[in-house]
């Protein structure tokens, strides 16, 4: 049985790929069906999606670790019932608030944020062994660009 080879990406890599994939499919409805469409999906849809995935998961674990309780806990709530109030529908949060439980989820918001840097940048440039998915045949009018974001994902490099 011989072993697939692999490539060596960071997390940043991984975004600037995705990033560039999506451009590419939105580009022309074409591109999908072609043969680095179909490579850029299979990559995507298995291996990236994991780590993505991953990502959303800690962002998420932060976010309830640090906001998510501080919203019920600070929300104002009705007297009769004791059902915390929501905010009306277009509101940038999802609970209302007095003078002071606004200030404090404005700060918790504010570190949360902080945090989500730090966590991206410890992500940025954690490496990941991906097996590439190489496509057989290119189409025309690639950027350069792309070219260089897929090469070492679905377009193999040249030696």
């Amino acid at each position: 049985m011989t072993k697939k080879s692999t490539v060596t990406k960071t997390f940043d890599d991984i975004i600037q790929f995705t990033v560039a994939a999506t451009t590419f499919n939105k580009k022309n409805p074409v591109n999908a069906q072609t043969k680095l469409g179909y490579a850029i999906q299979k990559l995507s849809g298995g291996q990236l999606q994991k780590i993505n995935e991953e990502f959303g998961a800690e962002r998420q674990k932060l976010w309830e670790e640090m906001v998510g309780m501080k919203q019920i806990d600070l929300a104002l709530t009705d007297k009769a019932t004791g059902a915390v109030l929501t905010a009306p529908k277009d509101s940038d949060r999802k609970y209302l608030y007095d003078k002071a439980g606004l200030k404090e989820i404005m700060k918790v918001e504010k570190e949360f944020s902080d945090k989500l840097d730090a966590l991206f940048n410890e992500f940025k440039v954690k490496e990941y062994e991906l097996e590439p998915h190489y496509a057989v045949e290119l189409p025309e009018g690639l950027t350069e660009d792309e070219i260089k974001v897929f090469t070492g994902f679905v377009i193999a490099p040249t030696e």
